[in-house]
């Protein structure tokens, strides 16, 4: 395992250069901070710079960052694995996905925690830095957080006002309560989805796993990207989840980010990821 990730960093290291300025602005920015290197890292924010990290945690200052950390793990390190980005007017947004490797507060090393970053960036000064990982779902984290407040004004699916294609609104709306369908003949045969705890799922299992989700939790979205080229588009949606049903401990306000990955040519979504806070609040 080591040897994998070793292999996976010397490769990061010899793509760098094939980066966009903007997701080289965050490799440098996470080499820093994994360096501890404060001073070079604290140059590229904003005045107004926001962090939001698992169990919906915000922080104005690296240092409130860094004593969190010690109270989740020894260590902590990232394998680079897909930059990807999109321009908003002014705004580039950056999401960035691997895997964490480090020790814990047990003294023991983990590898392979799924994480994702959204990074977003104003001329050249990063403004917010949003997470998600898998850390608490590996039973890696001792952290219960307390629930979060409400955030933003949700999007409904009518409200979406950009160019993603009508497959893909059909299966985002079938996560919806509201909805009575499920929309999932627009899967490919080969669709894949992963949950957190780098659970993976065929179709049919899928299929269950959705009906079970629309029965006790209610979504909100808050925020939609597009990427696309003429072979595929890829989605990015991020919002809450609360629980609906009321034979369960209840929950509210949990952030969630979703990825969704659709062959412009097929006509069909090839694979759904998700990462959640829910484990990091004690669900």
């Amino acid at each position: 395992m080591k040897s994998d990730i070793v292999l996976k960093v010397l490769l990061m290291y010899a793509n760098v250069e094939s980066l966009s300025p903007s997701s080289k602005l965050v490799y440098e920015y996470l080499k820093f901070m994994e360096s501890r290197k404060l001073e070079k890292a604290k140059k590229m924010l904003s005045n107004d710079f926001l962090m939001i990290f698992p169990g919906s945690m915000k922080f104005k200052y690296l240092d409130e960052l860094i004593n969190y950390g010690k109270k989740r793990q020894f260590s902590v390190f990232k394998t680079f694995e897909s930059f990807e980005e999109i321009k908003k007017n002014d705004l580039s947004i950056v999401y960035l996905r691997g895997k964490l490797f480090g020790i814990s507060l047990k003294n023991k090393e983990y590898n392979d925690i799924r994480y994702i970053d959204k990074f977003t960036i104003l001329k050249n000064k990063f403004i917010k830095q949003e997470v998600w990982n898998d850390f608490a779902i590996n039973n890696l984290s001792e952290n219960n957080y307390p629930l979060p407040e409400k955030y933003q004004t949700s999007i409904e699916i009518n409200e979406i006002d950009i160019s993603i294609s009508l497959e893909v609104l059909k299966f985002i709306s079938s996560f919806d309560c509201k909805h009575e369908k499920l929309y999932l003949s627009n899967l490919d045969d080969n669709f894949f989805a992963i949950l957190p705890g780098n659970k993976l799922l065929k179709v049919q299992e899928f299929f269950k796993y959705l009906n079970h989700e629309r029965k006790k939790s209610d979504r909100k979205i808050f925020e939609i990207s597009l990427m696309e080229n003429k072979n595929y588009q890829v989605i990015y949606l991020n919002g809450t989840i609360s629980s609906i049903d009321s034979g369960v401990k209840k929950y509210k306000n949990i952030r969630f980010i979703e990825r969704i990955k659709f062959d412009m040519i097929l006509r069909k979504v090839l694979t759904y990821e998700i990462w959640d806070d829910l484990s990091e609040h004690g669900f």
